[in-house]
C-alpha cells in the first residue's frame, strides 16, 4: 500500500504526463502490476481454507497452482519493466531530464509492487510448507 501511495504521490504531485511513445507499454505495465497484485490477494484469500484442512489435500495444490501462477505474472512484469526502461532510454535525451528521473523512478516503484505480491505468495508457500 505504500508503494502505491509514493507512485500515486509522484504521479499527482507532479502532474506526471508519461510521453506518448510510452503511454501503451505504461499501461500494460501497470495492468500487468494491478493483476499480479490480484494474484496474491486471490491466494491469500484461500488461507481461511487452508485453515480449515489443515494445510493439506487439494486445497493445497490449489493454491500451489495459484502461486505457481503468481510467480509466473510478477516474471512477466519484470520482463515488461526492462522493455519499458529501454523505450525511455531511446527517447530520454528528447525530454526533460528531471522528468525522466521520475519516470524511471515510477517504473521502479511498479515493479516494486509486484515485487511485494510476489513476497506475500513466498510466504504463503512458506506457511504451506510447515
Amino acid at each position: 500500500a505504500n508503494t502505491t501511495k509514493d507512485i500515486s504521490m509522484i504521479v499527482i504531485g507532479r502532474k506526471m504526463r508519461f510521453p506518448e511513445k510510452l503511454l501503451t507499454a505504461i499501461q500494460e505495465h501497470v495492468d500487468a502490476c494491478a493483476t499480479t497484485v490480484e494474484q496474491a490477494l486471490k491466494a491469500i484469500q484461500e488461507l481461511d481454507e487452508l485453515l480449515e484442512v489443515g494445510f493439506s489435500g487439494r486445497e493445497v495444490k490449489r493454491v500451489e497452482g495459484m502461486l505457481k501462477e503468481l510467480d509466473k505474472l510478477e516474471r512477466r512484469t519484470d520482463k515488461q519493466a526492462v522493455s519499458l526502461r529501454a523505450k525511455l532510454f531511446r527517447i530520454e535525451q528528447d525530454l526533460p531530464p528531471i522528468d525522466v528521473m521520475f519516470y524511471y523512478r515510477v517504473i521502479a516503484l511498479l515493479g516494486t509492487v509486484a515485487d511485494d505480491a510476489e513476497k506475500v505468495g513466498d510466504r504463503l508457500q512458506i506457511l504451506m510448507a510447515k
